[in-house]
């Protein structure tokens, strides 16, 4: 089996992979750095944790993305495949589940964006997602300027240097995976993984109906960190 090694990870570190014997840890092998692909092996090696199987790496070759849950690298849910958890708010057509969730969404995107970066930020592997700042409104304000200049400039431009920014739906997919990740979700109904025409940094349903995503996002993450939420909680009040 062969992995990709997440952003801030490189050799000597430990990196959680899931495989068909569950998930491992695996050591990332002397001169492979962030970013590049090997391979590995199960291997007869001392766990490192109770009941955890270690694998040991071997030869760097080319490969498949990972599947990651728990404590992750920052930024490693760009290379997020896919997990295994239902999603506790359905699918992307089921917005009138929660009219509140619905109409904030709807009529107030960016207030509801800022609060789903907060709750990313929340609960015990909420520090491997400090990168959730990039739905606030300087994340905003730069995902705006991509639907910017003559000939679709700002398009261009972006899917070369922040493709998840992009407002064509790219960066409605970077809300969509920053949370699979951070709950090991498979893809959302109603596309599931398909993706869209702009390739693999969109997937099909953040392209088609950015504002059902955000609704659905939004309800999963108020569920799942209902606790330690405050302000969230708006568009539950909007609906009383």
């Amino acid at each position: 089996m062969s992995v990709v090694v997440p952003p801030g990870m490189s050799e000597g570190m430990m990196m959680q992979v899931n495989t068909a014997q569950g998930m491992m840890q695996v050591q990332i092998p002397p001169g492979v750095k962030e970013g590049a692909e090997f391979q590995f092996q199960v291997g007869a090696v001392a766990p490192v944790q109770a009941a955890t199987p270690v694998v040991a790496a071997v030869a760097a070759v080319p490969g498949t993305l990972v599947q990651m849950e728990g404590p992750q690298a920052v930024g490693a849910w760009k290379f997020y495949a896919g997990g295994t958890q239902p999603w506790q708010a359905g699918g992307g057509c089921d917005c009138l589940n929660d009219v509140g969730t619905c109409l904030y969404g709807c009529f107030c995107p960016w207030c509801a964006l800022c609060d789903a970066a907060e709750m990313l930020k929340m609960g015990p592997n909420g520090a491997s997602f400090i990168d959730a700042d990039m739905f606030k409104c300087p994340g905003q304000c730069m995902s705006a300027l991509t639907t910017m200049g003559p000939y679709g400039t700002g398009y261009c431009i972006g899917m070369c240097v922040c493709p998840e920014y992009v407002a064509a739906g790219c960066y409605t997919t970077s809300l969509v995976k920053m949370t699979m990740a951070k709950y090991n979700l498979i893809f959302p109904e109603p596309c599931g993984a398909s993706q869209c025409c702009c390739g693999p940094q969109c997937l099909c349903s953040a392209f088609w109906c950015q504002a059902c995503m955000l609704c659905l996002v939004h309800r999963e993450l108020k569920m799942r960190e209902r606790s330690n939420v405050g302000a969230p909680d708006a568009g539950n009040n909007m609906a009383r």
